[in-house]
């Protein structure tokens, strides 16, 4: 019993982190960027994927946990709903990488002809927030790589370069394009 109230409070818990993470990412998927609009509906559809699995898991549990004997327990059925489960938690982590390589790709500036980084589209301050978060991300690893180490690793890659920031006066951006990277929808 204590592990099923352990688990279903996980849940619960996962599901209020996705639900945080989905307010605060919905208004970028309107962003008058295209790299942020997708890296934020890539992102959201990540966070979808998920509560879709979490949601099967419950099912599997409530399932057995109603069955009275062995026999009430359809193993087929369990084993397919895990099966599906695990392909979209697959395609979740997929899409959550995809976002973050367009949104840690969003904050650079490239030279048009050869596309190498000339410059960070955001402040100093902005960041350093950002790697603060990053490193925030390493101290919490479990020890064995997950997805999100892999997100942080492609945002560490990015921010560690030796690039100037958009504070010291070298961009090849518009300050419109630095305004959609602070804000959710760009204005026109």
């Amino acid at each position: 019993m204590r592990k099923a109230i352990n688990f279903y409070g996980a849940v619960q818990a996962m599901s209020d982190d996705y639900d945080c993470a989905a307010e605060i990412l919905t208004p970028f998927k309107d962003s008058g960027d295209e790299t942020i609009r997708n890296s934020a509906k890539a992102i959201l559809g990540a966070i979808d994927s998920s509560k879709v699995v979490n949601s099967r898991l419950i099912g599997v549990m409530e399932s057995v946990d109603k069955a009275k004997v062995p026999d009430d327990i359809d193993a087929v059925a369990i084993a397919k709903t895990l099966d599906e489960s695990k392909s979209i938690q697959g395609d979740a982590m997929a899409l959550t990488l995809a976002g973050t390589r367009m949104s840690t790709f969003g904050i650079l500036s490239l030279n048009q002809s050869n596309s190498v980084s000339i410059a960070f589209t955001i402040t100093s301050r902005q960041k350093g927030v950002l790697l603060a978060k990053v490193h925030d991300l390493e101290i919490k690893s479990s020890g064995h790589k997950t997805y999100v180490d892999a997100c942080a690793d492609i945002m560490l890659a990015v921010l560690l370069k030796h690039l100037p920031t958009s504070d010291e006066g070298t961009s090849a951006r518009s300050p419109s394009h630095r305004s959609a990277l602070v804000s959710p929808v760009t204005h026109k």
